[in-house]
């Protein structure tokens, strides 16, 4: 008989058991009704972030073959704690799902510099493809519900430094883009990557109030899509120096609160 091939924790056994705990991640994090899971999740209960997984569960959903069974799943983790976190971060980083955490990040990208849609109107359409491939995928809101796990294992903090730093460049490749392509520069004060640390901000309060869901907006998709936008135009209306006279936010908004201090009429527009 040949030598068994040494386990590794990239290899497609460790791949299965990985994606078993991703499938109990996102049942956790589901926002509907037991009900609309798969029939294999439904009895499963979670009483703590990530601690309620349970290796049986995740054997019995690989299925529990000798290539990937219980042996084979220990010979990769010896403790619970090393699955976890590994399984933590291969959910995260969407690996199950080929490591493309929106599947439509091409169609949104494709919106936001097609020239012949004004630019208003794209930032719209942008908001909406965003908020329907976040709000409606479970697994948005996994690192606000595991924020603490994050930040006392300095391990996990530094693949997710990384992923982050990663997808942020590709968020710049591509509002550098817009920006080039429509001639627009920035008010003094801020930069493509301050832009992108604000989106992000809103991205993820709007994940947030949905997950917690305290209003009516909150608790409708296409309210609450409708309200990134206007966040975004505003935040664009804001940042943007469309007059390109080189005043700050500040200086703008005090300007024009001045002037209409002073005479009761809102000042004339600057000349282009």
């Amino acid at each position: 008989m040949s030598p068994r091939p040494v386990p590794h924790k990239d290899d497609l056994t460790a791949a299965a058991f990985l994606d078993a705990g991703a499938a109990l991640i996102d049942a956790m994090l589901v926002a509907e009704p037991s009900s609309a899971l798969p029939p294999r999740l439904r009895q499963l209960h979670y009483p703590a972030p990530l601690e309620w997984i349970r290796i049986e569960d995740v054997l019995r959903l690989v299925g529990g073959s000798a290539s990937a069974g219980r042996k084979a799943f220990y010979n990769r983790w010896p403790t619970k704690d090393d699955y976890i976190r590994d399984c933590f971060i291969h959910t995260l980083l969407y690996r199950d799902r080929t490591g493309v955490p929106l599947e439509n990040v091409a169609t949104i990208q494709g919106l936001l510099k097609n020239l012949d849609v004004p630019l208003p109107l794209r930032v719209r359409q942008v908001a909406s493809a965003l908020a329907a491939g976040l709000l409606n995928d479970p697994r948005a809101s996994l690192l606000s519900h595991a924020a603490v796990m994050v930040h006392h294992d300095p391990e996990t903090a530094e693949v997710v430094i990384e992923a982050s730093a990663r997808e942020r460049e590709t968020w710049r490749v591509a509002y550098q883009g817009v920006f080039d392509d429509a001639g627009l520069v920035l008010r003094p004060g801020w930069t493509i990557d301050g832009l992108i640390v604000i989106v992000q901000m809103m991205i993820d309060g709007m994940v947030m109030s949905h997950r917690v869901g305290v209003t009516e907006t909150a608790r409708d998709n296409a309210a609450l899509a409708a309200s990134l936008g206007d966040a975004l135009v505003a935040l664009l209306g804001s940042a943007v120096d469309w007059e390109q006279d080189g005043e700050t936010v500040d200086a703008w908004i005090e300007d024009r609160y001045t002037a209409r201090q002073a005479t009761g009429e809102p000042p004339e527009p600057s000349p282009s």
